[in-house]
This record gives C-alpha cells, sequence and structure tokens, in this order.
C-alpha cells in the first residue's frame, strides 16, 4: 500500500543527503505553518523548528547524513523508476484533494495525463488552502509543464513547491525551452508565501539557472532552493555567454537577497573553477546558512578555495563538501579555515572523500619466502626487492600526507569551540588516525554530534581487531558529557571493541542517541553492552541493527530493559531474533519507557500470543517495525484484537512474505481502523488485496491523520 508505506516515511530517497534536506524543510513548513495558523511571533516560529529538530523519534539532527529516522532503512515499497505502473488511485486521490481545497497535495511520479490537467490547473488556481504541493517528477510533458506554471501565477497561498525532476528545459539534446522557467522566475518574483522550493534534476544548465535565480533575488519570501542535478554552470558547448550570465545571476541572488538561508547545489559537476566564480558573493553573504555542495567534482583546489571562503564568510553554520575528492590538502586547507576563531560554522559534513588511510593496508608486506610465484616466471630478486622499497616509499609518502590531513582535523577540534556537529562518514580513515580525532574528543566541549561511520576504527575485516582507537574513544566517553550523539555503524567494533567500550559508556553522562549498528557484535558483545548500559541514565536512542544477535542477545535486552532502563528508541533489525527473541522482548517491553521499536528483517514467524502481549494495552509503544518478516493471518489477527484497546500506537509495520488470506487480513484492518481512531500508518503488505478493501483502510488512516 503505497499511501500507507509513504506515512511511515519508508519511500527511499535518493542517497541520505536528500533524506536529511527532505527532513529539514518538512520541519520548517511545519513550523511556518503553525506560525501562520496561530499568527504568532518569528519567535515562535524559531522555537517551532527547534522542537521538531529535537523530537526524540529521530535519532540525529538532520544536519548529519549519518542521521537515519526511524523506519528509514527498508524502503517498501521501492522508489519510483521508470517503467513502474503509475499509482492511479493515489492520483485521482490527490486531483480529488487539490479540488476539496485540501491544503497538502502529493502526486505519484508519471501521473498527470491531459484529461485531468484542467483540474489541477483549475484547483491551483482556486483552491484558498493550497500550502504544499509536490510534483516530483509528476509531469511528462513540457506542455503541461507550461500550463502549471501558468496556472501558478497570481497564486498567494503556497508555501513549499517541488517541480523536481521533470526534464524542465531539459539541455539533452537541444537548448532548454525557456517558456516554464520564465513563467517560473515570475510567480517567484511575485508570490509572498512561497518559502521552500525544489527544482532540482531537470538539467536546464546554465540558462535555467539565470531564470530561477533571477526570480529569487528580490524574492522577500523564499528561504530554501534546491537547484541539484541542474548543471548550474553548464551552457551549450562554446556559449561562455550563457555560464557567465548564470554566475552573474547566482552571485546577485547571493548578494541581494536578504532571506534566502538554504541553497542546495549538489551534483552539479561544479568544478573550482566554477565556484571561484561565486567564491566573492559567497565570501559576504551573510543570510546564507546552509550550503550544501556535495556530490561535485571540487576536488583539492576546490576545497581550498571553499577554506579561503570560510575564513571570511560570518554567516554559514553547515556546509556540506561531500563526495567531491577534496583530498588531503584539500581537508587541511579547510581544517585551517574552520579553526579560525571568527568562524560560526556549526555543522561540516565531509562524507566519502576518503582522505583517510589505513597503514596496514597501505604498506607493503616485506617478503618471507612463503609465497607462492604469480608469474611464471619468478622475478628478479634484487629487482623484487627494489620495487617493494619504491611501493614502500609510495605509500609511506601518502600515509603521512594523509595523517597531517586528520592532524588538521583533530586541531580544529581543538581551537574551534563552535562546531556542533562533526560527519565524517565513509572516509575508511583507520584506527591510527582516528586516535588523532578521538584524543581531541577528551577536552572538545562543543561538539554534539560525531558522525564515525565507516572508518575502519577497529579492523577493516572482521576476525582482525586494532584497540588503539577504540580505547582512545573509550577514554574520551569516561570524560565526556558534551556529545549527545554518536554514529560507529560499520566500523568492526566486534565483542573485543564492546569490551573496551562498555565501561565507558557506563559512566558515561552525556550521550543520547548512540548506533553500534553493523559491528559484528554477537550475543557476547550484546550482553557486556547491556550491563554496562544498566549504570546510564542518559542513553535514548540506540541502534544495534545486524549485529549477529540471537533470541539469546534478546534476553540480554531485556534484562537491562527490566532494569529501568531509559531508553525510548531501540532498533534490532536485520538480527536473527525468531519467534523467541519476539517473545522475551514482549515480556517486558511494555512496562517500559521503549517508544519505537524496531524488529524489521529478524526472521519472526509465528507468535501470536507474544504480539498480544506487546501490543497490549499497557503497552507504550507509539512505532513498531515488524517489516520483512514472515506474515500469517494468525499475527495480523493478534495485531488487530490488540490494538482495539490500545489508544499509544500510531503506526505499525507487518508486512513481508505472505502467508494467508489477503482479503481476509484487508478486512480485519479494516475493522480495526473503524474502532481505533489513534493509528495514522498501518502496513500489513495486504499483497492482492481487494481494491475496494485497500480503499476503505486508505480512507480510514487518512481520517485519522485529519486529512
Amino acid at each position: 500500500m503505497a499511501d500507507t508505506a509513504k506515512q511511515f516515511g519508508t519511500l527511499k530517497a535518493k542517497n541520505a543527503a536528500e533524506r536529511a534536506m527532505e527532513a529539514v524543510i518538512r520541519a520548517q513548513i511545519a513550523a511556518e505553518l503553525a506560525v501562520q495558523q496561530a499568527a504568532t511571533t518569528q519567535q515562535a516560529s524559531d522555537a517551532a523548528v527547534r522542537a521538531k529538530q529535537q523530537d526524540l523519534c529521530s535519532p540525529m539532527k538532520g544536519t548529519l547524513k549519518g542521521a537515519k529516522h526511524f523506519f528509514d532503512t527498508k524502503p517498501h515499497p521501492p522508489e519510483f523508476s521508470e517503467g513502474q505502473p503509475l499509482d492511479i488511485k493515489k492520483y485521482q486521490d490527490a486531483l480529488a484533494q487539490l479540488s476539496n481545497g485540501a491544503a497538502v497535495i502529493d502526486f505519484p511520479p508519471q501521473a498527470i495525463d491531459y484529461e485531468g490537467l484542467p483540474s489541477i490547473v483549475e484547483g491551483i488556481k482556486t483552491n484558498p488552502n493550497l500550502t504544499h504541493l509536490n510534483l516530483r517528477r509528476s509531469i511528462p510533458t513540457n506542455t503541461m509543464t507550461d500550463a502549471i506554471t501558468t496556472a501558478l501565477q497570481g497564486n498567494q497561498t503556497l508555501v513549499y513547491l517541488n517541480l523536481s525532476g521533470n526534464k524542465m528545459g531539459d539541455m539533452a539534446p537541444e537548448e532548454p525551452n525557456l517558456t516554464a522557467l520564465t513563467k517560473l522566475k515570475s510567480y517567484i518574483d511575485e508570490c509572498e508565501t512561497l518559502r521552500h522550493i525544489d527544482v532540482s534534476e531537470n538539467n536546464f544548465g546554465a540558462a535555467g539557472t539565470e531564470q530561477i535565480c533571477q526570480g529569487i533575488r528580490e524574492s522577500i519570501s523564499i528561504r530554501t532552493l534546491d537547484l541539484s542535478g541542474n548543471n548550474v554552470l553548464t551552457g551549450p558547448e562554446g556559449d561562455d555567454e550563457a555560464v557567465e550570465n548564470a554566475a552573474t545571476a547566482l552571485k546577485d541572488m547571493l548578494t541581494k537577497n536578504k532571506f534566502l538561508n538554504t541553497l542546495v547545489l549538489k551534483n552539479n559537476l561544479l568544478s573550482n573553477e566554477q565556484v571561484e566564480m561565486l567564491a566573492d558573493s559567497l565570501k559576504v553573504t551573510t543570510r546564507l546558512t546552509h550550503l550544501d555542495m556535495s556530490g561535485n567534482v571540487l576536488g583539492s583546489p576546490g576545497a581550498t578555495l571553499i577554506g579561503g571562503i570560510m575564513a571570511e564568510n560570518k554567516g554559514l553554520k553547515v556546509l556540506d563538501l561531500s563526495d567531491n575528492k577534496i583530498g588531503w590538502k584539500g581537508i587541511v586547507n579547510l581544517a585551517d579555515a574552520i579553526a579560525n576563531k571568527n568562524s560560526v560554522l556549526t555543522s561540516l559534513i565531509i562524507q566519502k572523500n576518503k582522505f583517510g588511510i589505513s597503514k596496514e593496508k597501505q604498506l607493503p608486506p616485506a617478503p618471507t619466502g612463503d609465497e607462492e610465484d604469480a608469474e611464471p616466471e619468478p622475478e628478479d630478486p634484487e629487482e623484487a626487492e627494489a620495487r617493494r622499497k619504491e611501493e614502500a616509499a609510495k605509500a609511506e609518502k601518502e600515509y603521512k600526507a594523509a595523517e597531517k590531513a586528520v592532524l588538521k582535523l583533530a586541531e580544529m577540534m581543538k581551537v574551534n569551540n563552535v562546531l556542533k556537529d562533526l560527519d565524517i562518514a565513509f572516509n575508511s580513515i583507520g584506527h591510527q588516525q582516528l586516535c588523532l580525532l578521538t584524543e581531541e574528543l577528551k577536552t572538545n566541549t562543543s561538539l554534539t554530534n560525531c558522525n564515525f561511520e565507516m572508518n575502519h576504527m577497529c579492523s577493516t575485516v572482521a576476525g582482525e581487531f586494532y584497540e588503539s582507537a577504540i580505547t582512545s574513544l573509550a577514554e574520551a566517553l569516561a570524560v565526556n558529557s558534551t556529545l549527545k550523539s554518536l554514529n560507529l555503524t560499520w566500523n568492526f567494533l566486534q565483542a573485543q571493541g564492546i569490551d573496551i567500550l562498555a565501561p565507558s559508556l557506563a559512566k558515561n553522562s552525556g550521550l543520547r542517541v548512540l548506533n553500534l549498528s553493523r559491528n559484528f557484535i554477537g550475543d557476547d558483545g550484546l550482553r557486556t553492552l547491556t550491563k554496562a548500559l544498566v549504570s546510564n541514565a542518559s542513553l535514548i536512542s540506540l541502534s544495534l541493527a545486524a549485529n549477529e544477535i540471537t533470541s539469546r542477545g534478546a534476553k540480554s535486552v531485556a534484562k537491562l530493559l527490566n532494569k529501568g532502563s531509559k531508553l525510548q528508541i531501540l532498533d534490532l533489525s536485520e538480527n536473527l531474533l525468531e519467534a523467541e527473541g519476539l517473545e522475551v522482548l514482549a515480556g517486558v517491553v511494555p512496562g517500559t519507557d521503549v517508544r519505537a521499536l524496531d524488529l524489521s528483517q529478524c526472521a519472526i514467524g509465528d507468535a501470536p500470543e507474544a504480539l498480544q502481549v506487546l501490543l497490549g494495552s499497557g503497552s507504550q509503544l507509539e512505532k513498531l517495525d515488524m517489516g520483512d518478516n514472515p506474515v500469517s493471518t494468525t499475527m495480523v489477527d493478534a495485531a488487530t484484537q490488540a490494538l482495539k484497546r490500545n489508544t499509544c500506537l500510531r503506526g505499525l509495520m507487518l508486512w513481508g512474505r505472505q502467508d494467508g488470506d489477503n482479503d481476509l487480513q484487508a478486512e480485519l484492518a479494516v475493522e480495526l481502523l473503524q474502532e481505533n481512531s489513534t493509528i495514522t500508518a498501518l502496513d500489513f503488505g495486504f499483497a492482492n488485496a481487494n481494491q475496494e478493501l485497500m480503499d476503505r483502510i486508505n480512507n480510514l488512516l487518512r481520517k485519522n491523520s485529519g486529512v
């Protein structure tokens, strides 16, 4: 059920960055709508945004790419792709909602046809409540785009507009058709309510960029602009004037617009030379607080240039340079600039730049005499030794360069007391160089969020183990009370790493969110961890996904929860808990503080009695994800019967391999939703259920959601 799955936020975003940005935008929209409805002050809006960001169901701040909202890891159904059947029912519902005055309209991909186009045009013109219009990948032709952008003229209600992925003025194979973009420019310039606009993935090139930026230049309403995937500074071959015009429009927008605070320029093939065209404007803009330039080709020169910009800029607080191949020299210069005492940057995101090198992997081993010849003829021993020494010298040089880069980051952590979020995920730094950073956590009093995901903290493969970095981190956590969120996913901690870390977690009084997913800790490591966490009174979110945990490990978790744990969010997904693990957890979870529980992909079979206990009237759970487990009619019946007496649960995912009568399961869902008005998201899969029953379920969920 597409509508239901969407309620859970399980539609897969294109990448982590897109999910994080969408979360930020939606939070801003929600806050501003609340402000409009209550007619309160700007201070109330700021408070609403802060409250949204502090929602306990969001394990880490949206500014960190390692942050994943609960239920955001196993998409069901998959994200739209070309050739996927159109969701006719969702399209018809969106048309009806638009005509009936709904505020939020969300069209499915490739939905709009010429038959429905007049209704859409009329709805945009006449719907007095329309605040949110999502047309992502929904408009198949330029003619339709022209009609819709024409209809927008005069609209003074929209707050959020998404026109991404509509090939609007597509550059290939010819120059872009600017008709729709010119109309959009006019609308943006005149509309006083529009806060957030997404025109990403339209490939409109420099000419389209010029139009959009000219429209926003004098706007007093726009706060967020997403220009991702548009080749913003690329024009037809040989047309340097188009590129210069686009750069001028971007610079004017940055310097003259006093309200734009978030600019997304990711995946635009931006080079050092192109960023240099914008450098002067980026240095002086003070209103812009969020800049996303991830997925470009800045390289080391580009990162150095950004460093120079940051040394002078007094407004940017969030900077994302992920996946830019910025290299060791780029990291050195960037860190130097952020170490500047005048920097106001609070979040630095530099994922996937691979500036670290593990010495064990990099240095070639010396010959032992036992190697098998890989070549038919043996290499001359003297030549082989000379080649090995040359490779070793080169590797050592690269290692020293990488070490210098990490040292600069460590120095930045030491002298900068403003930076709160540091995201260095997927950089393969290795245990020796990570020590340089973890040592600084012993004295740092500003960082509150650290994402160290996939950095080979203890090893590069399961079976090996290096203790230096995890020992240093443990020593830091024993004394650091400032750090609130720590992501150690996929660092091969294993049980040995937990043995080292656990005593410090018992002492730590600041950490609230801890992600230890995909670390091969097993039941023995989990037993050590849970024993330590009995003494921890601050942790409220713990992720242990994919850690080779069985029902024996579930018993360790149960003991922790039984001893007064403060955990509110618990992720045990992708472990082999089976039905016995569910039975163990069901016996304790209802009497605890746990509000969100993820047991998806845990091989849980038929355990209806345990599920009834878990969802009984005494349960405090608000979200339960048991997706991608075998689903029987018996389990569905147990859930529906229990939830008739439950007034806390808002969302339940119970989809997977179907075993039973889909229509009967859908009838049980209808019966439940007729009695329970608390549930706003429900997914039993219903792979082959009667369409009429599915429609009734969707309508009841909308009613419960107030839509």
